[in-house]
């Protein structure tokens, strides 16, 4: 899998595919940037769908992404409402080697990011290279979904909704979909998500599949990563909502600072 060059292509999709998600993630990063100010650096920003209401709460902040696609997605927006957004900082970069002067009371990991790294000792450098990059009082947040037994015994073909966005001005709508395949030896997820594209009659225009190879992760270990990148665990949540993990919880939200 090419990251870089995925999500270039995921660029052109992305915030249809996050148009039917529910917000209550970004609500939740908004209140840590509250509880924990600034400066604040995002890694793997996308198209800005965190980073660009984080800066309209008012907090200037650094998101970087290895792919152009995304970062040019992000700067159409700030150029179509410069008056919107306090100070953003946009860098190209990947986020388990990227090397910056300047350290961060805040970093954020969010939409699951940290999966994208299809290793457990790549997954590692990246909360060692942000744990390098935090003031000593700093945080490091970051997100990653539950997998429950019923998640990876899944059946690999069957497509399930994933949601159905609002209606254009033709009528036309977008049906989103996924299909899961898990290798339960190595914690990978090779899932297909697909965009279809159906006119205000529901007949089908096109439909395309986006790849996403991701790897889960299991609580302990990533109490053991945390460790290893002399991190502690100050909070776990099973929600955005602040509501403990437990076996039907669909995220793990982890609150970290230095040991």
């Amino acid at each position: 899998m090419n990251i870089e060059k995925d999500f270039d292509k995921w660029s052109k999709v992305y915030d249809i595919f996050y148009s039917t998600a529910p917000k209550n993630d970004i609500f939740f990063y908004i209140d840590m940037c509250k509880k924990f100010g600034g400066p604040i650096l995002e890694l793997g920003t996308g198209t800005g769908r965190i980073l660009l209401p984080i800066s309209n709460a008012g907090y200037s902040i650094t998101g970087l992404d290895i792919s152009n696609g995304m970062l040019s997605k992000i700067k159409s927006k700030i150029k179509t409402n410069k008056n919107s957004y306090q100070k953003i900082e946009l860098l190209k970069a990947d986020m388990k080697d990227f090397k910056l002067d300047k350290r961060f009371e805040l970093i954020l990991i969010p939409a699951r990011t940290l999966l994208l790294e299809t290793n457990y000792e790549k997954q590692v450098m990246v909360l060692k290279n942000a744990a390098a990059h935090l003031t000593n009082s700093g945080r490091i947040i970051f997100d990653i979904y539950y997998p429950d037994k019923e998640m990876i015994n899944c059946d690999p073909d069957e497509e399930f909704l994933l949601g159905v966005s609002d209606p254009q001005k033709d009528g036309s709508r977008y049906i989103l979909t996924g299909k899961n395949r898990f290798d339960t030896v190595n914690q990978l997820n090779f899932s297909s998500q697909y965009i279809e594209k159906v006119n205000a009659h529901g007949e089908s225009l096109n439909k395309a599949m986006l790849p996403v190879e991701t790897r889960y992760l299991h609580f302990g270990q990533v109490v053991e990563m945390c460790k290893m990148a002399n991190l502690k665990i100050d909070y776990a949540y099973g929600n955005f909502n602040y509501d403990p993990i437990t076996e039907t919880s669909d995220d793990m939200v982890f609150v970290c600072s230095k040991t």
